[in-house]
């Protein structure tokens, strides 16, 4: 009796060591966070944090999150802002469809919390840190929502002048605060600076309302200058992007000053390309890697030998007499080594700091040479062209076209001269600038602050990089607003050769454009034939994608009876047309994909009859 009582409890002490020794499920964690003790409530928040919120871990139960979103109210302030990072940190990282309905409604809540935030900044100023490290993350949580997901922009709309008094009333706070010697106040008030000016950027692209609430506000636009001196690179940034958005939309005299005087200078020092700079940057980051891949690395055998200890059940007195061995400096030596996961992460942060405002610069150049684009669509809404035609001037005077085409062959030659690796983490990084280089050169050309005696020029430039993203665009672009360009480019057979059979299928595409642009009725026969039998190599081989901008192109071009019919005809190019069209598959397109489909058919119909 006494032998099977011991057993009984022997196997209840095993099943209770091994239920502690398992991880919790992530879902507990809504009981801790919702505790009465705030050490336990940050605990939970911070481990929550660090496991699951962040790229490539576990989904977090929704139970979780609604706990979350409660702490961002906390009367804790430490609680409060690890909250916020949370939610900050989610919303970067999940899937767009996934809680959708459930992140969208975080957003009144943390315009509410931001205005807590901005009264007590302006009621006790000297304890502002703990709001500051509140308000960054909420603005950063506040500024993904209202990029990635819809409802969460109509629910910001419907509180639209709550949220910009309350946005804007940090943003002054942060431009006015006073430097101090914190470092980790500085980052905060900085961030809450950069984040403040970007949720303002992103909420009035395309929104009229927005835009009609800021141009009416005499203190905003008072407040513009003071914000543009006084804030930091990036977020004066926005700030110009803010501006150029509003001049979009409506431009107007203070507007038209405004970019000449402050947007302009501020653009030109954020566009500048210093490929040394960027090289070291890189070799930082390339470093840093591999230390970290051989500290995982290490870790791993370490692992592994003291698992190896563990089966062999060394005794303590030989595990000690082993340990009096090692050498002392050897330890020494371990104790100084660098965290190579910090050193990525320092890495990373400095190569973002450079390349972020080199984008943020383009892109705001890239809006404001749009306005210069004369807008065919009848119901655009009417500019006055004497502030265009001031910006026109400006422009051409500062030679912002000519310094862009540097900027862009800059980066091209660091692009090319980089090594190639498999898990390149910058080279999309690289890519996205070119392309925003390339968007505001072909916005240089058809706003003409290019001008068509550089077109040529500029096209031998662009040529040398046909495998770069963009590049190709800017090179259709520019045929499109010069014959003389357009002559000289369907005889570059070679270019059209190398962009049409590249692996990146988005070069692909572009090149179909380039060619669609370049040929016209007056190209002669034999170039419009070779041109032609590239794009029907092109449809025999390429993904579907593809497949389909050149089926367009041939339908834009051989609609008209009179192209060339002779070409169409000696090449058999509606045969090759029909047997693309049969291979394209009828599921996964795209809405613009099945319309291309569904006009090819009736293309051939009209060939064959």
């Amino acid at each position: 009796m006494g032998k099977s009582s011991r057993r009984n409890r022997r196997q209840k002490q095993k099943q209770t060591r091994k239920d502690v020794d398992e991880p919790r499920n992530p879902s507990s964690a809504a009981h801790q966070l919702r505790h009465p003790d705030p050490k336990i409530r940050h605990g939970a928040l911070v481990a929550l944090q660090a496991n699951f919120l962040h790229d490539h871990s576990k989904s977090v139960n929704l139970q979780v999150l609604q706990a979350v979103r409660e702490q961002v109210m906390d009367k804790d302030m430490n609680c409060a802002s690890a909250a916020a990072e949370c939610l900050a940190q989610y919303v970067s990282y999940a899937d767009g469809d996934t809680h959708k309905d459930v992140m969208a409604s975080w957003t009144l809540i943390l315009i509410g919390r931001l205005d807590q935030c901005l009264q007590a900044l302006q009621s006790t100023p000297n304890n502002s840190k703990q709001w500051y490290a509140l308000a960054a993350p909420s603005l950063r949580a506040l500024c993904k929502l209202i990029e990635m997901n819809e409802l969460a922009l109509e629910q910001m709309n419907a509180q639209k002048q709550t949220f910009l008094s309350t946005v804007f009333g940090l943003l002054e706070a942060s431009a006015n605060h006073e430097a101090t010697l914190d470092q980790r106040h500085t980052e905060w008030v900085e961030e809450t600076g950069a984040f403040a000016a970007r949720c303002i950027h992103s909420s009035i692209e395309d929104n009229f309302e927005m835009v009609n609430i800021i141009n009416g506000n005499e203190k905003v636009i008072e407040l513009w200058p003071t914000l543009m001196s006084k804030l930091p690179d990036l977020a004066a940034l926005h700030v110009a992007g803010c501006v150029v958005a509003l001049y979009q939309a409506a431009p107007s005299k203070w507007q038209s000053n405004f970019i000449m005087t402050q947007v302009l200078p501020c653009l030109s020092k954020s566009m500048v390309v210093n490929a040394e700079g960027l090289k070291c940057l890189e070799d930082n980051f390339r470093n840093a890697n591999q230390l970290w891949m051989t500290q995982k690395q290490d870790d791993k055998l370490e692992k592994e030998v003291l698992q190896k200890i563990a089966k062999k059940r060394e005794p303590a007195r030989e595990i000690a007499r082993r340990l009096k061995q090692t050498s002392r400096v050897g330890k020494q030596v371990m104790d100084n080594q660098e965290d190579g996961r910090q050193a990525v992460e320092d890495s990373l942060t400095a190569w973002n700091n450079t390349i972020m405002p080199l984008q943020l610069g383009l892109e705001v150049m890239a809006n404001l040479l749009s306005c210069l684009v004369q807008d065919e669509d009848e119901m655009a809404v009417e500019r006055d062209s004497s502030f265009d035609s001031l910006l026109h001037q400006e422009l051409v005077k500062s030679k912002v076209a000519e310094h862009i085409v540097g900027m862009l062959q800059t980066l091209c030659v660091y692009a090319k001269s980089r090594p190639s690796d498999e898990h390149d983490l910058l080279k999309e990084d690289l890519q996205e600038s070119v392309s925003k280089v390339s968007a505001c050169i072909a916005n240089c050309g058809i706003s003409q602050v290019l001008l068509e005696a550089d077109f040529a020029a500029t096209w031998n430039i662009l040529r040398q990089h046909p495998s770069e993203r963009g590049v190709c665009s800017v090179m259709a672009a520019l045929v499109q607003n010069s014959k003389s360009l357009r002559e000289l480019a369907v005889h570059d057979l070679q270019i059209f050769q190398d962009m049409l059979h590249n692996s990146d299928e988005e070069i692909q595409r572009d090149a179909i454009c380039l060619l669609s642009a370049a040929m016209v009725r007056s190209t002669p026969e034999n170039v419009v034939t070779n041109l032609t039998n590239e794009l029907i190599k092109v449809m025999s081989t390429a993904p579907n994608t593809v497949k389909c901008e050149a089926l367009n192109t041939i339908m834009e071009l051989y609609g008209d009876d009179d192209f060339h019919p002779r070409v169409f005809s000696s090449l058999d190019a509606l045969r090759h047309f029909k047997n693309c069209i049969m291979s394209v598959p009828q599921k996964g397109l795209s809405p613009e994909e099945e319309d291309i489909l569904f006009n090819a058919n009736r293309f051939v119909e009209y060939k064959e009859s």
